[in-house]
């Protein structure tokens, strides 16, 4: 009788797979948004990405953008599902990885009210000519002014012509269009100023004589320093003249000006006068 002895060896090694599906949850795709008068601004929060990644926005009215940050324009109010997806290729010992990943969210285009932001203004000049500058916070549609005088104006940046004395509360409007409650959207800032206060520019211009007043054909300017600067401006701030000169009498041609009323400022270094004049 033949006997057999058989022997039996085990060896269970942990072996580690690395393959798509633990890579591949590194990947999670995300946004959030931005509302704007112009449009929506989508910021992409994906994280977990690989060494290459492409990006595919759905926005939910047709429209799509590879764009990693897209901006983009609804053309009516509404909800829309937002898609984003993320594909992302990633280097492993196992060669390369390609994984995907979406996110999706609901965004409400049209039921916002108007944007908080202020607007505000500066100004520069002395005398009759004050030259105002707007700025706010956001992208407006446009400016209006109240000089304080009863007079107005608009633009962001405009030229005002004052008769004495001051001062004036002047308040710049600013506005935009909200296309989601299809309205007009306002701030407005109020200051006083004193175009007309006692400085630099009142003492330098103190010696110096300008006439006649209305001008025809010229104007007769006298006891400037020498050398000074002549510039004249329209009452929209347009400079239509330059000169240099200086002397006891001098003569500014305005013969081939268009009738109206102008600023004459007056520049010796650091110095500065503003006139009004008016041309017939």
């Amino acid at each position: 009788m033949a006997y057999w002895n058989i022997c039996v060896l085990e060896f269970c090694p942990t072996v580690t797979v690395e393959g798509s599906g633990n890579v591949c949850d590194e990947l999670e795709a995300g946004f959030s948004w931005t509302t704007t008068p112009n449009g929506t601004q989508f910021s992409n929060g994906t994280t977990g990405t690989g060494f290459q990644t492409t990006w595919t926005w759905y926005f939910g009215d047709g429209s799509t953008s590879n764009d990693a940050q897209p901006f983009h324009t609804y053309s009516e109010p509404g909800s829309y599902a937002v898609c984003l997806v993320a594909v992302s290729v990633y280097e492993t010992s196992a060669g390369l990885i390609t994984c995907t990943d979406e996110f999706c969210n609901e965004v409400t285009i049209g039921e916002g009210g108007c944007e908080p932001f202020v607007v505000n203004f500066t100004w520069s000049g002395q005398g009759p000519a004050v030259v105002f500058n707007a700025d706010a916070s956001m992208n407006v549609t446009g400016y209006l002014w109240f000089f304080g005088d009863g007079m107005e104006g608009d633009g962001q940046v405009v030229t005002h012509l004052y008769e004495p004395p001051g001062p004036y509360q002047v308040c710049v409007a600013a506005w935009y269009w909200n296309s989601n409650t299809q309205d007009s959207c306002w701030a407005e800032h109020c200051e006083d100023i004193d175009p007309f206060e006692v400085g630099i520019a009142e003492a330098f211009g103190s010696g110096i004589g300008v006439f006649p007043v209305p001008a025809n054909d010229h104007l007769v300017i006298t006891g400037l320093r020498s050398p000074a600067e002549l510039r004249l401006h329209t009452a929209d701030g347009r400079l239509v003249l330059l000169e240099r000169m200086g002397g006891a009498r001098c003569h500014v041609d305005v013969s081939r000006l268009a009738p109206g009323t102008y600023a004459l400022e007056i520049r010796a270094g650091e110095e500065r006068s503003v006139r009004r004049i008016v041309i017939e």
